[in-house]
């Protein structure tokens, strides 16, 4: 259930995000929209490199897991690793 809330509102923010490279929003937001991104994507590759062993592990990384992390972070990892320790 997290999983799911953390992926829908990860998916709007990048969806907000992209939408805003093609039709800006005002100076101030953009900037800050922009940073949040680029924090979160920071985040993300950080993410993907710290869980990258468990991941393959349980054939979730590669290429997709690569995007999938990048795309939704811990929503996608988490529950696969929690599944795997059950």
């Amino acid at each position: 259930m997290h999983a799911t809330i953390t992926k829908v509102v990860t998916t709007i923010f990048w969806s907000v995000l992209g939408y805003s490279f093609v039709f800006p929003f005002g100076e101030s937001t953009q900037s800050t929209l922009e940073m949040v991104g680029a924090v979160m994507a920071g985040a993300h590759l950080l993410e993907f490199i710290v869980q990258r062993n468990k991941l393959n592990a349980i054939d979730a990384g590669g290429i997709n897991g690569f995007i999938q992390t990048m795309i939704f972070g811990f929503g996608y990892w988490l529950p696969l690793l929690k599944k795997k320790d059950q």
